[in-house]
């Protein structure tokens, strides 16, 4: 009677990923069938060997080559058949290679019959049989406990491995919880987990908004030795930067960008552009947008809006009015909304936007540009707080400062007026800024009529809200609102034709 030759065993399995797979295996197999023993005829130790090598050999190929598990396992399955047929009881090793065959071809409900056959026969499963199962068992709790359940019926302790294999089951299943009473057994028990064990708990940590636990996996695998992943280290940062955690970013932001050339995307830029603008951390700021331009991401008016709340948080008024300059030079250009934020922080404090204003013309004493953004907020900051002359006293530096005024200059100066119900003012003004080529807009003219409002003859108004309509735009609803309000304390005939015609344009009372 013939033996299997373990190098003949090789040559067929070495095939598969020559030639035909399908092939090649029922070709090993039709010469076992003519080359195996009679049923119930022992296999010589020598033999078993080669079969565990062989089930081995033919697990490995498949992973080297990336064969469809399905095909590895129908043919590790083949096999185990002609073992079993030939009456040759499996072995340990066996066993543990189509169990590591079922386990990666997601069979995982063939895992505890197979284990349970293995009881059968008088086979205990080892802890390397375990592990390897509990590996392929994260998608199902059910198999894992019992799993783990067979751990301690056969006296294995879990390993480093074991635990590693949990967390990646307590992971899928977002225990957050569970996954921190887990790390406490293991330091209980001695036992160090691994870097993977760490990331999976990570990986909770962002989940579950907790960037002070994330930062900690973080510092627990750097002890490993190993050094963090920095897309571990950016999913921590982008964790802290949802949460408002400012210590963490400012802490680790310039270390992990710069030192370290992390790179942020621009979504996690912008997060920690708002968590520095929350906290008042203008240097922090300055960092974030040295990451943005060292990385080429385009600048947005966004990126700037952040930097300018930190600065005038902090009443570094220079430094504020340094960022509109920067933004043009980015290719920006400011508006009134970009510079709502320092408006708001200017607030009514008139000490404040005289401060701010002292700033914008020392810049120019030093060859610094002034920006006309930032001198028109300054304008209508005293208009707000009806600092009339201070207004008009800002507009008179505009030479001084090197700025040519526009229409929202006019504006800021229509406002004025209007709380200060000086008419005459705003109708110089007016035309002081026609006969400097500036056409006045909508917004020039709505004004206009809303200041007309606050006297007693208010005609004009009317003329005013005409030159709108010839523009074949739209008039300002709170021009119609003063007007129907006047007419209204008037008594005046007019008011329904008014209120009509405020409803035309699709306004409402």
């Amino acid at each position: 009677m013939q033996n299997v030759n373990v190098s003949q065993v090789y040559s067929y399995t070495v095939l598969i990923v020559d030639e035909d797979c399908t092939c090649q295996f029922r070709s090993w197999r039709r010469y076992t069938a003519t080359t195996s023993p009679q049923p119930n005829t022992p296999y010589t130790q020598a033999k078993i060997k080669d079969f565990e090598e062989a089930m081995q050999k033919l697990y490995n190929i498949g992973e080297h080559y990336s064969l469809s598990r399905s095909t590895v396992l129908k043919h590790m399955v083949d096999l185990v058949s002609d073992l079993q047929q030939a009456g040759q009881p499996l072995t340990p090793k066996m066993y543990q290679s189509l169990l590591r065959a079922y386990a990666t071809a997601n069979q995982d409900h063939k895992i505890m019959p197979l284990i349970l056959e293995m009881e059968s026969h008088g086979v205990a499963p080892s802890l390397k049989s375990l592990n390897i199962a509990l590996k392929w068992a994260v998608d199902s709790p059910i198999l894992q406990a019992k799993l783990l359940d067979r751990m301690e019926t056969y006296g294995h302790k879990r390993t480093a491995e074991t635990y590693d294999m949990i967390m990646k089951c307590i992971a899928k299943n977002l225990e957050f919880e569970r996954a921190l009473d887990t790390l406490d057994e293991m330091k209980e028990l001695g036992i160090t987990p691994l870097d993977t064990t760490y990331m999976n708990v990570l990986i909770l940590a962002v989940e579950y908004g907790s960037p002070t636990i994330a930062f900690d996996m973080l510092k627990n695998i750097e002890a490993l030795g190993t050094a963090p992943d920095p897309n571990w280290c950016l999913m921590a940062l982008r964790c802290a930067a949802v949460c408002d955690h400012h210590t963490l970013i400012k802490k680790y932001w310039k270390l992990w960008t710069r030192d370290q050339g992390f790179r942020p995307d621009d979504g996690l830029c912008k997060y920690a552009l708002l968590v520095a603008g929350r906290f008042n951390d203008p240097q922090l700021a300055y960092d974030i947008l040295f990451t943005v331009a060292e990385l080429g991401y385009p600048y947005t008016d966004h990126h700037f809006t952040c930097l300018l709340e930190s600065f005038a948080s902090t009443a570094d008024y220079k430094n504020v009015f340094r960022v509109f300059t920067a933004m043009r030079k980015a290719g920006i250009t400011p508006t009134k909304t970009t510079a709502t934020p320092v408006a708001q922080w200017l607030g009514n404090d008139t000490s404040a936007i005289l401060q701010a204003r002292q700033a914008l013309t020392a810049l120019r004493q030093h060859h610094e540009p002034a920006d006309l953004v930032a001198f028109n907020m300054l304008i209508h900051a005293f208009a707000y707080n009806d600092e009339f002359d201070e207004a008009l006293a800002t507009y008179a530096m505009a030479d001084e400062l090197g700025i040519t005024p526009d229409e929202d200059t006019l504006d800021a100066l229509l406002d004025a007026c209007i709380h200060q119900r000086n008419t005459k003012h705003g109708e110089h003004l007016y035309h002081s800024f026609i006969r400097a080529g500036i056409k006045p807009t909508v917004v020039s003219l709505s004004k206009m009529v809303a200041l007309m409002c606050t006297q007693d003859y208010f005609e004009d108004a009317f003329v005013y809200l005409e030159k709108i309509k010839k523009t074949g735009q739209l008039p300002l609803r709170g021009a119609y609102y003063r007007l129907i309000k006047k007419l209204s304390a008037s008594n005046d005939p007019r008011l329904p034709m008014a209120i009509e015609d405020m409803e035309a344009c699709g306004y409402s009372l």
